[in-house]
């Protein structure tokens, strides 16, 4: 943002969809904590901020339903602290700590699910995506509107809750989210491997993703040229007492502290990170190639500091989010029909907002300009 930026700070979400209506047409940018302002597709040449750190209210908590709603400024923290004496939690997580705080718990609900960042929980019911019921939103047009519900079975009109996670704001502006929870396992340990070399650790990970039942999260942790296992169980005692003999991994915490503990270190970096999914089976070739810090985790989700020598081979996809600190350019979605779509979602209803964006990981700007070079 430049010195003549004009920033608005709605406190209300009145307010806050009063300010978008002023602002159509005009280049906006979005953010809540801007934790994350640093990393992902550029948004940008923006003439405005639109502030949403001030909707910071927990308007709803239904412990027997297992769910809630927040404003899109309720710090991640501030909803653990409200969940907590229920016995409750969201189930995706932890999340990369702030660049700018070093603390996972300043990150905002609306700026996570916006980011949709890869987390050890983050598998199986614990993607993001269906973390999310419903929303209240106003598009880039000032048009606002509702989507989903307050209840987990909720099928009413189209599934725009997913068409905000993972956005990086370049549809519409979320307000207000319904969030499905969970109830904490009756014990929960962190469990961490022994340093393995890389072959041989990527052998033991593929291993166990096949043959261990229903862990929380299992992420393979590279340090250079070496890596261990971190392992998050949940369930009876007698369950998790079982797999902890299995493994044969030395317990590290228990409790809330192994809840949130799983991901602390080995995926928050400065300056060149890259972000992807990758098959397990096509991972242990290319790591080869050269030494990387960073964690892969359950599903195949990646955060790395830098990418292996040569070209990624089929089934692994790589995005970097930030470039020697800065954001990154961004390229079109890979698919043809994922690109028109996107650009007509964006048409609908972006207007103004995050003008260069199609998604935190995808550029709009790119792909005209690829277009313009074809012609």
């Amino acid at each position: 943002m430049s010195e003549r930026t004009q920033v608005l700070r709605p406190e209300s979400i009145e307010e806050a969809i009063q300010a978008v209506r002023e602002l159509q047409g005009v280049p906006t940018l979005v953010k809540c904590g801007g934790s994350a302002r640093n990393r992902g597709v550029s948004p940008g040449e923006t003439e405005a901020c639109l502030d949403l750190s001030s909707l910071n209210k927990i308007t709803r908590l239904d412990p027997d339903d297992l769910s809630c709603g927040v404003q899109a400024g309720v710090s991640m923290k501030e909803l653990e602290e409200a969940l907590a004496p229920h016995g409750l939690a969201l189930e995706s997580g932890p999340f990369a700590p702030s660049p700018s705080t070093g603390a996972m718990g300043s990150r905002s609900i609306g700026g996570v699910l916006a980011e949709a960042p890869p987390a050890p929980r983050s598998f199986d019911r614990g993607r993001l995506r269906s973390q999310l019921i419903g929303l209240f939103a106003v598009d880039g047009h000032g048009r606002s509107f509702k989507a989903g519900g307050r209840v987990v079975k909720n099928v009413a009109g189209y599934d725009l809750c997913k068409l905000f996670v993972g956005s990086g704001g370049a549809f519409f502006v979320g307000l207000e989210f319904q969030l499905r929870l969970i109830a904490l396992p009756a014990r929960i340990v962190l469990l961490t491997s022994p340093p393995f070399g890389l072959e041989e650790g990527i052998a033991k990970w593929r291993e166990l993703r096949k043959n261990l039942p229903t862990p929380r999260a299992m992420d393979l942790v590279f340090e250079e040229n070496s890596c261990r296992i971190e392992l998050l169980l949940g369930g009876s005692s007698a369950y998790v007492e079982s797999q902890i003999r299995r493994t044969g991994f030395e317990p590290r915490l228990e409790g809330e502290a192994a809840w949130k503990g799983i991901g602390k270190e080995g995926a928050d970096f400065e300056g060149t990170v890259f972000r992807g999914s990758c098959l397990p089976s096509r991972l242990s070739a290319w790591l080869q190639e050269g030494p990387l810090r960073g964690r892969i985790h359950y599903q195949g989700a990646f955060a790395w500091d830098r990418v292996p020598g040569g070209a990624p081979p089929e089934g692994i996809l790589v995005h970097p989010t930030q470039l020697g600190g800065t954001q990154v350019p961004g390229t079109p979605p890979r698919d043809p029909g994922a690109r028109r779509i996107a650009m007509e979602l964006k048409r609908s209803f972006g207007g103004g907002l995050m003008p260069e964006r199609l998604s935190f990981l995808t550029s709009a700007a790119s792909m005209e300009r690829s277009k313009e070079e074809r012609s």
